[in-house]
């Protein structure tokens, strides 16, 4: 198994950079289910933050990239059910990926709330409290 870096998977979703993108393709085509790339969670939120912000994919869009992940053989992500999860409350409810998984990640640990100062947020995750 080997780590994949956050540039690695834009390249997979963003063809900016051509030759980058064909090693990046390369790599995980030459990958398998015995031998996957490992993708964190952390990764996974930085994916979802610098397609949004760099490349104006929209939340939408977001979910169907990580969901491509979760559902390749060859890749295995860091708290699977935890992501799934979280791609599923996000589509349900129209949130952010990473507010999902910051819900789901503290209420996994113990947490009994999340505090936060995003309005949005607040309204439409369960788990997540608007701090006044």
């Amino acid at each position: 198994m080997i780590g994949v870096d956050t540039n690695v998977l834009v390249r997979v979703f963003v063809d900016e950079a051509p030759e980058q993108t064909s090693a990046a393709l390369h790599l995980l085509s030459g990958l398998s289910q015995d031998n996957p790339a490992f993708v964190g969670t952390i990764v996974l939120i930085e994916l979802a933050w610098v397609l949004k912000r760099s490349y104006g994919f929209d939340d939408n869009a977001i979910l169907v990239a990580v969901d491509s992940l979760l559902e390749s053989a060859n890749i295995e992500i860091e708290h699977a059910d935890m992501v799934q999860a979280a791609v599923s409350a996000a589509h349900e409810h129209g949130s952010d990926l990473a507010d999902s998984l910051i819900a789901l990640s503290a209420v996994a640990a113990g947490a009994s709330k999340v505090v936060t100062f995003d309005k949005n947020a607040a309204k439409r995750i369960a788990g997540m409290e608007l701090l006044a």
